[in-house]
């Protein structure tokens, strides 16, 4: 189904992209759809909220343990994510999925590693240690390289048609481990440990397919001896500063922050909306989930062509406003079922937006640092504005309550919708 979904979009659309926008070789996308649906399934089974939150409460750990434990994970990813891009920089391109390759080990043997120490340990040390292995868990962070290789190879016409299988993966990992957990009981929902440990292996053999398919692009050659590399490594850290230093660098990160704080109050505190209102039962909250995960593929789909007609700005800033719309709509109903309407917008304010964020930083990174800067642009994005927009989040409804944290954050969102328009987009 994958090989013929990518061999269809390469007929239809290969007279609309641009020339070096054109879809790569069938092996080539078969191996990025696998990748990119193994990243969202495992994304399913790892964060540490969802099933890890509930999987750590039936081994005993305090809620105050599991809260610590997804902020700090959150910090994890602000560090994690252009560490790891940087290092993919640093290597021969031919090398750069083997650094995504290994990182996801690392950080599913990091998750792994938690069941043995809330199996076997208790107290203070149990804590301790699952805090410790969550945190290594969500430092390697690579979807970033995977999102620039992705663009490098498939082109930026062409990325969400493969990005959607990302979401598609993420709705699988959900399901399946609610079915599988109720089939094994004696399992329970530590079947996210079978899960991630084959999502591993499958993703490491797939890459080990792909490999050889990989088309280094022409780079100037270093020498292999310590000097050379410390000369490597000090130019992309000069280049880094150069690029963040950048005014409208700056002002793109700042936009991709807003966008992360408003889509943070939304995971964390559009459940807590639904519970609190008439009919707010968890099959509303399980049907806007699944609103969700819909617009998504939708939107991600046709994120090419929207962003090839609109542009960069044009998208950014009307995603921008349809974050207002979806959270002013979130915070003036009076009854749980409207709610889905406001939910389907979630494919313009993520889907589309992250295409066009994924696509200008790849435009605008220095040669050379390609990976680091669409990291980079995820541990805003993930890090500090998910992250940051949970924890201001929880400090304005339990002072304000829930309809004034929505309102507040669409508002904020909407004052900063007209400096999209500021960004200089380069031709997509």
């Amino acid at each position: 189904a994958c090989w013929a979904f990518c061999r269809k979009s390469e007929r239809e659309d290969a007279a609309a992209s641009n020339p070096d926008d054109n879809m790569a070789s069938t092996v080539d996308v078969r191996c990025l759809i696998v990748l990119q649906f193994v990243w969202g399934f495992s994304w399913a089974v790892h964060r540490p909220h969802g099933f890890n939150a509930e999987l750590h409460s039936n081994f005993g750990i305090p809620a105050t343990t599991i809260g610590l434990i997804s902020m700090c994970g959150m910090l994890a990813n602000i560090f994690g994510y252009p560490a790891c891009g940087l290092l993919a920089d640093l290597v021969p391109a031919n090398r750069i999925m083997w650094v995504y390759g290994v990182g996801f080990f690392w950080r599913t043997l990091f998750h792994l590693l938690t069941w043995p120490a809330m199996a076997f340990l208790g107290g203070s040390a149990q804590e301790c240690l699952v805090l410790g292995c969550f945190q290594l868990s969500m430092f390697w962070e690579t979807s970033g390289i995977l999102h620039e290789q992705t663009v490098k190879r498939v082109g930026v016409y062409n990325f969400g048609r493969i990005r959607l299988f990302a979401c598609i993966g993420f709705g699988m990992g959900s399901i399946l481990t609610g079915i599988f957990a109720k089939l094994v009981p004696t399992m329970d929902l530590c079947v996210v440990y079978l899960e991630s440990a084959v999502m591993c292996l499958i993703n490491t053999m797939t890459i080990m397919y792909m490999e050889p398919m990989v088309q280094p692009p022409k780079v100037a050659a270093h020498g292999n001896d310590k000097m050379a590399r410390k000369g490597a490594f000090i130019e992309l850290l000069k280049k880094a500063t150069a690029f963040i230093a950048s005014r409208h660098v700056a002002l793109f990160f700042c936009i991709v922050l807003v966008m992360g704080l408003c889509e943070g109050v939304m995971m964390s505190y559009t459940y807590l909306r639904v519970v609190l209102l008439p009919h707010g039962i968890p099959t509303v909250a399980g049907l806007s989930t699944v609103s969700i995960i819909v617009s998504e593929v939708l939107f991600f789909y046709h994120s090419g062509s929207l962003l090839k007609h609109f542009g960069l700005t044009k998208i950014l800033g009307f995603s921008l406003v349809c974050v207002f719309l979806r959270q002013a709509w979130n915070a003036i109903l009076m009854d749980a079922w409207p709610l889905f309407p406001g939910e389907l917008l979630h494919g313009i304010t993520f889907s589309i937006a992250n295409a066009a964020t994924v696509a200008h930083c790849s435009k605008i990174a220095p040669e050379g640092l390609g990976n680091t800067a669409q990291s980079l642009q995820l541990a805003i994005y993930g890090g500090m504005g998910q992250g940051g927009g949970a924890l201001v989040g929880g400090m304005v409804a339990k002072a304000y309550g829930v309809v004034t944290l929505f309102a507040a954050s669409a508002y904020f969102a909407l004052v900063w919708a007209p400096m999209a328009a500021a960004l200089q987009a380069p031709k997509l």
